[in-house]
């Protein structure tokens, strides 16, 4: 769902789709989530690398 969804929905209306939607998760969702909320990596950011763009034009179809 979108954040304008999201927002446009009350907290009951919220809680109902995070119900239906928690069966199809595979477990250990809940802890990579928490994870992810947790972890804070800006110190690591200025570390990767990323190759500059290639010169040769892109293949055509």
């Amino acid at each position: 769902m979108s954040a304008l969804v999201l927002n446009s929905l009350t907290p009951e209306q919220v809680g109902a789709a995070a119900e239906q939607a928690a069966p199809a998760l595979p477990p250990g969702t809940g802890d990579q989530v928490d994870l992810v909320r947790r972890a804070d990596v800006r110190a690591d950011l200025a570390l990767i690398g990323v190759p500059p763009p290639s010169s040769s034009p892109s293949p055509t179809t």
